[in-house]
C-alpha cells in the first residue's frame, strides 16, 4: 500500500501479463514500465495518477483500450507506440501536452474521447495513425483537437464520466 511508483522496466517483457488493477496510491508509472508485455489486455490506471513516463506501454500489443485519469497532464514520447490493437482512448482531464509518437502504430485506433476543457500543444501534427474524429465534452475550448476534427459527446456520455470521476475507489 505504501508504494507510489511503478519503476522504470518494471515489467519490461513481462509477456505473460493479461490484467493489471493498481491498490493503493500510485502517482508515477516509470519509462518502460511496461515495455513489450505483449499480452497485457487491460490495465486499470487509479485516480491517483499524475505521471506518465516516456514508453511506459511500448508495444503492449493486446492492449485494446485504456482510460487516462484526470490528473495526468502529459501525453509522453512514444506512450502507447505500437499498441497495435488500441482502438479506444478516453482522457478525463486537461492534457497540456502531447508529445511525438504517443500513439505511434496505433493503427486500429477508432475511438478518441477528450474531456479536458483546453487544447493541448502537440508536438507533431499527426499524433495518430490516420484521420480520426476527437470526441470532447460541450466545454472544450475549440473546433481542432491538434489539427483533427472534433464532435460533441452525447450528453449521456458526458454525465457518465463526471459521475466516474466522482466516485471514490476502494483498495481492494
Amino acid at each position: 500500500k505504501n508504494v507510489t511508483r511503478v519503476s522504470r522496466d518494471l515489467f519490461n517483457n513481462c509477456h505473460n501479463l493479461q490484467k493489471v488493477v493498481f491498490l493503493g496510491n500510485i502517482t508515477e508509472i516509470g519509462s518502460s514500465a511496461f515495455y513489450r508485455c505483449y499480452n497485457l489486455q487491460s490495465i486499470q490506471l487509479p485516480d491517483s495518477l499524475v505521471t506518465l513516463d516516456s514508453g511506459a506501454f511500448i508495444d503492449c500489443r493486446s492492449l485494446s483500450s485504456i482510460i487516462i485519469p484526470r490528473k495526468v497532464s502529459i501525453l509522453p514520447y512514444s506512450l502507447f507506440e505500437g499498441c497495435i490493437n488500441l482502438t479506444n482512448v478516453t482522457i478525463l482531464g486537461n492534457i497540456t501536452k502531447i508529445d511525438a509518437r504517443v500513439f505511434y502504430d496505433c493503427i486500429k485506433l477508432k475511438k478518441f474521447t477528450y474531456y479536458g476543457m483546453e487544447s493541448p500543444k502537440c508536438i507533431c501534427k499527426n499524433i495518430f495513425y490516420h484521420d480520426i474524429i476527437v470526441q470532447v465534452d460541450s466545454r472544450y475550448e475549440s473546433n481542432k483537437f491538434c489539427e483533427y476534427p472534433v464532435k460533441l459527446i452525447s450528453e449521456q456520455s458526458s454525465q457518465l464520466s463526471s459521475s466516474q470521476g466522482d466516485k471514490k475507489k476502494e483498495d481492494l
